[in-house]
Order: structure tokens, then sequence, then C-alpha cells
């Protein structure tokens, strides 16, 4: 071709379920109906992409923003095929597409919709419309909320819809007639997202707090499960409150002034356990493990001690048969 210069392009691409991405953060396959057309050195993309199946994992959901910075002669580069195409398409989602976080925050939410994509010569992608999910849950503090209502919108920038993500959580509750709804709600945008907990009925944030954790009003609580929902201190009800909104164990720790908190609720009993403990010295780790299940809850006491690189003692008491001296030995390969 050396010394041929096309002026102009006419091109028709077309595609059936071709995986377009494929890594850990994105996977999408798609049917494509388009045509490339115009100058060359400037074509534009016009047609129809269809998502047929994927998933996306969202970026920093929830963290600090990152600063972007570049070093001092760093090179960018000034061309590719991409820079120079301009893009009218429409992308289509029918079903089977995710958008999943794995971070502070477990969430899948299944999206359907239909987007306009622009772009300039030189410029950058924007997108225009909004996306609808129609199933996916959150789990904040272990608890799983099914997704009630969900909409991403676009108004430009691909990495920064505006969010409303609305689920339910129905607490088990022990009062007969008695009917409590919890919802967490995530607004604002992918960048930026605001976390907030509601109830139906309306309730303070710490008896939302209470019904999220145990599953019955802060006044039936166990005098052990009141000092750690707050009590009737303000301060400690606004720490717990924090908990829930943002990350659970890296603020318990920080605030509450223990070393270790955390909150597990993947036992096969689906029971809660809220291990809090503190580091004695370099060699000794004390914790109290509280397990909510049924209407008893159980309290373990553990002592572990390092005996060398390899091996643990591990002294426990409760108030069940689980009580003794155990010995671990752990190898990191």
């Amino acid at each position: 071709m050396e010394g041929i210069i096309p002026q102009t392009v006419n091109l028709n691409a077309r595609a059936n379920q071709f995986r377009l991405a494929n890594t850990n953060d994105y996977n999408v396959v798609v049917d494509l109906n388009s045509k490339i057309s115009g100058n060359a050195n400037r074509p534009k993309a016009t047609g129809k992409l269809t998502v047929r199946n994927g998933f996306v994992f969202l970026q920093d959901f929830g963290e600090n923003t990152i600063e972007e910075i570049q070093l001092d002669g760093e090179e960018i580069s000034s061309f590719s095929p991409y820079d120079s195409l301009a893009i009218d398409m429409v992308f289509e989602i029918q079903r089977n597409f995710f958008v999943r976080n794995r971070n502070y925050l477990d969430m899948e939410i299944e999206l359907v919709g239909t987007l306009d994509a622009q772009k300039e010569t030189n410029g950058d992608l924007s997108l225009f419309g909004s996306l609808r999910g129609i199933n996916g849950y959150v789990r904040p503090l272990g608890k799983l909320f099914k997704l009630e209502d969900a909409s991403f919108t676009f108004s430009g920038p691909i990495d920064n819809p505006d969010l409303d993500i609305r689920s339910k959580y129905v607490p088990p509750t022990r009062q007969k007639g008695e009917s409590v709804e919890l919802f967490y709600v995530i607004e604002g945008t992918a960048i930026t997202p605001e976390f907030t907990f509601e109830s139906n009925p309306s309730m303070e944030q710490s008896d939302i707090i209470c019904y999220t954790l145990f599953g019955k009003p802060c006044y039936s609580l166990e005098s052990w499960q009141s000092v750690f929902a707050g009590g009737d201190s303000p301060s400690a009800t606004d720490v717990l409150t924090d908990v829930l909104l943002d990350e659970v164990e890296a603020l318990a720790t920080r605030e509450l002034g223990v070393d270790v908190v955390q909150i597990d609720n993947s036992g096969s009993t689906g029971s809660t356990s809220i291990k809090t403990g503190w580091y004695i010295n370099q060699r000794t780790f004390f914790a109290i493990i509280n397990e909510i299940s049924g209407s008893t809850p159980k309290t373990l006491f553990t002592l572990e001690y390092i005996l060398s690189e390899n091996w643990d003692l591990i002294i426990t008491q409760g108030d069940d048969v689980r009580r003794g001296i155990d010995f671990r030995y752990q190898f990191d390969y």
C-alpha cells in the first residue's frame, strides 16, 4: 500500500456474540451492526451495539478519590485510531449484564436499557440515557438487602453516572404482628456516592442500627448488645451510624478504641457474630466473640498467644461446650 493514501472509507462492521472485553474488571459480549465512513483520517462510526451479557466492576466505589498525577518527562501518545474516530451509536443492554463491587460494599445489580454514545474526533466518549436495575442485592454489614429499584443516569462522563439505588431488608422479629422494613439507599454519583438508611415505620438511626444488627429495637437488647449499639450515648450511636454507612471495620477500630472489629454473617445458621479484640502485646491477643443465634446470644472469650513463627496457642472459654486449649499451625507459602 506504499504510496497509496486513501481519502475516504466506507466499511460495514457486523458481529455476533463477539467478546469485546475480557479482563478481571470487564467482561462484555456484544452483537454489532455498524458503519464506519467519512474521511480516512477522521472517520465516523454509526449504528447499534447490543450487549448480550457481561459484567463490570466499579472502581474505587465509595473510596476517596485518588488524584491522577503525571511524572515529569512522561510522554502521552498524541495519536491513535480511536482518538481520530467519531462515534454516533446506540448502545442497548438487553439482559444478563451486571454491575458489581468487590471492596467495602458487596453489591450486584443487573441492568437493562438503552444509551446514546457520542464522541467527537480527538474527544472523550460520552453516554446519555438511563439504565434500570431489574434484579440484584446490596450487602451492607453482612445483611442481604434485596434490590427494590435502581437507575444509573448518564449525562456525559461514562464513569460517573447519577445513582438512585434502593434496596430492602426485612429483619426477623419475635413480636407477633410486628412488621419492620429497612432500606439501604445509595444516591449521588459513582465517584461521590452517598449512603443512607431508612425504615418503615420511621425510626431513629439508633433503632435502625439495632434492627439491622439484632432484629429488635434498642430497648429490647441484652446489656452487651446495647453497649455495642451505642446505648443512650449520642456519640456512640453516631459512631455506629458511621460504621454502618462507611467502612465497617476500619472506622470501628479507629473510633471505638479497639484493635480489631469483625462482623461476620456467613455462618451456616445465618447468625451474626461480632468479634472485638485487643492486642495486649506483640504476642498476645484477647477477643470477645458475640454470636446472635435464635433468642439467646452466645459469648466466647479467646486468648491467642504466638509460640513461634508457625504455632499459636489458643485458649477458648464459652458458655457452651466450646471451651478448652488448641494449638494452631499455619504456614504461609
